[in-house]
């Protein structure tokens, strides 16, 4: 019986490499992903290291446009001016999509395994983990670099603080308190300079500040960075919202307002406020996040190449992720119950059931804010998986719950086997073949490869060069592309095309509000200007420049 139990754990045991080795291999394979408009059009909104300031796509919003972040940011945006001026080819930004995935893939094994109790029951969460988090596009969506990742990183490191000193029993001490205190404000304050979804992990944050530290020395610590969390929270929730409220273009501010968190903020009084957050109960979901993982016949903005699924095959995709995390949900909710009628009766709180309410609440509250872009599944998802982890690491439910938890890790992790390989099948051909030509990719009219960017490269310098743009930067508020923007990307605010021509219908006329902020120029992939600028461009190869005399 024993020799079988042994050959049973060592079975389970290479279940749990092959599904964390495909994992990687996944993630690594995904440097063939086209660079989706956002992850470079992230990079030009948070350029004050540059400029001095943030601003959007374009200076169309008003006088809210241009924004100087506060101190505490600036370090974020240091390090963004830094790597993006060193590294500044697109090719970058897809291998440091994947490497912080990878180091974030790393976080996760080392979170489970503080979180369980026994080598067997690691192997069956670590396999849980890997196994939803492979369903699904979640491998492609969790390299696509933008805001989501570092702001992942950073709440995964509050969550490894806190268990990095579980079961220790004593006290700490004041200068560690201090420390781990200091520390869970940092990488709140990091998070929070990247987007406004950081902003809403500051209760995730507080939870972690309250269990990293125990015992009387840490109280002072504990309140003073405390303090300092929420009024970081406060500065920052202004700073965010008030960038995007749009004053100047009704249609930009429309389609930021149709987000019941965005228009909560900007209501004026109770009377506008109450009938939001009937709105914002309403939007409550499980399955919004989880189910956008699955392939589409009509990707968002054609982020992956269309028509590779039909929309029956895509439903049923759709309908088993629900059913997995349907199940994963209603064991979740049973160990959490028990959670808390043990800590009732011992009159103590597991921190996992703290971290893990947490989790789930801020995932399940997110659902609430009514965005429902492909790319929020890289900041809820995880929030799920480890919310669910955790709270399955607080059972109790003896023997036949473990052995109900190791079959339960084998079929979650035999389904994202499965999902992996059919994720190759679907999209790896096309993914493939999109690496072959550089520029735009053919279909996907929002990405680029991030391959052969140097003949881009030489064409944009020597474009610009025809529109008198020899040295960018002497120039201001040239309107970019994609695949123009790292080439000029020292010029001062620059500009995305993005927000400004189609397919985009901006309020203002282009050429109209080009002259009005005296911008010294457009450089852009030909094909991307409307057939009236491409007539009047100067040329090479497929880069077209207008100078101001142009317009």
């Amino acid at each position: 019986m024993e020799g079988e139990v042994r050959a049973g754990l060592k079975g389970f045991q290479w279940l749990q490499r092959m599904v964390i080795g495909l994992f990687v291999v996944a993630l690594l394979a995904a440097i063939v992903l086209p660079i989706y408009t956002d992850e470079i059009g992230w990079r030009l909104q948070e350029r004050a290291a540059y400029d001095g300031v943030d601003k959007l796509f374009t200076e169309l919003c008003g006088p809210n446009t241009l924004a100087s972040p506060p101190f505490w940011m600036m370090p974020a945006r240091y390090y963004s001016a830094v790597f993006n001026s060193l590294f500044d080819s697109p090719i970058y930004v897809r291998l440091s999509g994947i490497l912080y995935a990878l180091v974030w893939t790393a976080m996760v094994l080392a979170l489970v395994r503080r979180a369980g109790r026994d080598g067997p029951e690691r192997i069956a969460l670590t396999t849980i983990a890997i196994g939803f988090l492979s369903i699904g596009t979640m491998p492609l969506l969790l390299v696509m670099s933008r805001p989501e990742q570092p702001i992942m990183l950073a709440w995964t490191a509050a969550l490894l603080l806190v268990l990095g000193r579980t079961g220790s029993g004593a006290e700490t001490t004041t200068a560690s308190a201090w420390r781990r205190s200091l520390a869970i404000l940092v990488l709140s304050l990091l998070a929070m300079s990247y987007h406004v979804k950081g902003v809403a992990t500051a209760p995730l944050f507080l939870v972690c500040l309250l269990l990293v530290a125990k015992g009387r020395q840490a109280v002072v610590p504990r309140l003073v960075s405390g303090v300092m969390l929420v009024a970081g929270a406060i500065w920052a929730g202004h700073y965010w919202v008030d960038r995007f409220l749009c004053p100047d273009d009704a249609a930009a501010r429309e389609a930021f307002e149709k987000s019941a968190g965005a228009a909560i903020v900007a209501a004026d009084s109770s009377a506008q406020i109450l009938p939001l957050l009937t709105k914002a109960l309403g939007n409550l979901s499980l399955f919004l996040y989880p189910g956008t993982v699955a392939p589409r016949a009509s990707p968002m903005a054609d982020w992956l190449p269309a028509e590779q699924i039909t929309r029956a095959d895509s439903f049923t995709f759709f309908l088993v992720v629900v059913a997995l995390w349907s199940i994963a949900m209603i064991v979740t909710v049973w160990c959490l119950l028990r959670a808390m009628r043990r800590a009732w009766r011992e009159r103590r709180l597991d921190d996992r059931f703290l971290l893990a309410g947490a989790l789930l609440a801020m995932f399940l509250g997110w659902s609430a804010i009514g965005f429902t872009g492909v790319y929020e599944a890289t900041f809820t998802v995880p929030m799920l998986t480890l919310g669910v982890v955790l709270a399955l690491s607080t059972h109790d439910g003896g023997p036949n719950f473990a052995r109900g938890l190791t079959w339960a890790a084998a079929g979650i992790g035999l389904a994202g086997f499965v999902s992996m390989a059919l994720l190759t099948a679907i999209y790896g051909a096309p993914l493939t073949a999109s690496t072959r030509t550089p520029g735009y990719v053919p279909g996907q009219h929002f990405s680029i490869t991030p391959f052969g960017f140097d003949a881009i490269r030489r064409d944009t310098l020597a474009v610009a060069r025809q529109c008198g743009i020899v040295d960018p930067v002497a120039k201001q508020r040239l309107l970019l592309d994609d695949l123009t923007y790292f080439p000029l990307m020292h010029s001062r605010l620059p500009e995305h095309r993005g927000a400004l021509l189609p397919p985009y219908v901006a309020a203002h006329d282009p050429v109209e509000y080009l002259r009005s902020i005296r911008s010294d120029g457009i450089v852009s992939w030909c094909a991307a200007l409307p057939p009236a600028m491409q007539a009047r461009a100067k040329r090479q190869g497929k880069m077209c420049c207008l100078a101001p005399s142009d317009f």
